[in-house]
């Protein structure tokens, strides 16, 4: 169905982390996949967009990109950027013993775009963890310690964005951050309206217009990168993450990601 959407691989077989300064040539890039990795960007200069599946975003430095697996996305760069890019692939994510660790890195994958205040200790951060990568005496333990610490610098101003900027925010934009927090207790559109003081017909008027999808399909969307997320990069069992997802059973989970996906859940987490 998406044979046609280039995949691209950027980091060798058999390693699994990566950082390396954001490349200032590059200007524009068709639409595409990574092969089998989650990617972190930190631009501290540029101008453009990004889009990440069906969302476009302005680029706005300092600011934080997130692409996940699978997920298709391309730039249209309109200054010469400056920042540093993060590739991790879950191996390096099972190798930890750290559950803080893991649980930072699953926060982070639920925000495709961060914008951030103070970006100076994030930017001392990813030079120091560019020069340790480039050493190969550098250990595990040290790489995943700088990692967590730029984790939990990102989260913070994530958080500080939320709460500073939600009256800024469009029905649609609120719907979404409504969609991280309450996904477990509901599922139903007419939860969503009401929580939005608005009706379904107008949430789902609002989805169209925006994504060109009803809100109940947004609302899929969400609940299967959420399950995927969680397949490819937590330790929780399936069971954990039915209940997570606000379904009733795992059987009810299993039936509707394989409706979704043509795969079973335990296929897709390999």
């Amino acid at each position: 169905m998406e044979s046609g959407i280039e995949i691209k691989n950027k980091i060798q077989h058999g390693i699994s982390f990566k950082i390396s300064p954001f490349r200032k040539n590059i200007k524009q890039t068709p639409p595409h996949k990574h092969h089998s990795y989650f990617e972190i960007v930190f631009l501290s200069k540029g101008s453009g967009t990004h889009t990440v599946d069906t969302n476009t975003f302005e680029i706005k430095p300092p600011c934080i990109f997130i692409v996940r697996q699978d997920q298709v996305h391309h730039w249209d760069i309109q200054t010469e950027p400056d920042g540093y890019v993060l590739i991790i692939k879950k191996p390096f994510v099972d190798q930890s013993h750290d559950s803080e660790f893991k649980n930072l890195f699953s926060q982070l994958s639920l925000y495709p775009y961060i914008s951030l205040f103070d970006s100076k200790s994030i930017d001392q951060i990813c030079h120091i963890l560019h020069s340790e990568h480039k050493k190969q005496s550098t250990s595990h333990l040290v790489l995943e310690s700088l990692i967590k610490s730029l984790m939990a610098l990102i989260l913070q101003s994530a958080m500080n964005t939320l709460v500073t900027t939600t009256t800024k925010k469009s029905t649609f934009q609120k719907f979404k951050d409504l969609l991280l927090t309450e996904l477990r207790n509901s599922h139903q559109v007419a939860f969503y309206a009401q929580e939005l003081h608005t009706t379904p017909q107008n949430l789902n008027a609002i989805c169209k217009k925006e994504t060109q999808k009803s809100a109940s399909t947004v609302i899929a969307d969400e609940i299967l990168n959420e399950a995927k997320r969680m397949l490819l990069y937590t330790d929780l069992s399936i069971t954990e993450i039915a209940y997570n997802l606000g379904f009733k059973d795992n059987s009810h989970f299993t039936k509707y990601f394989k409706r979704h996906t043509e795969l079973l859940p335990s296929q897709y987490k390999g």
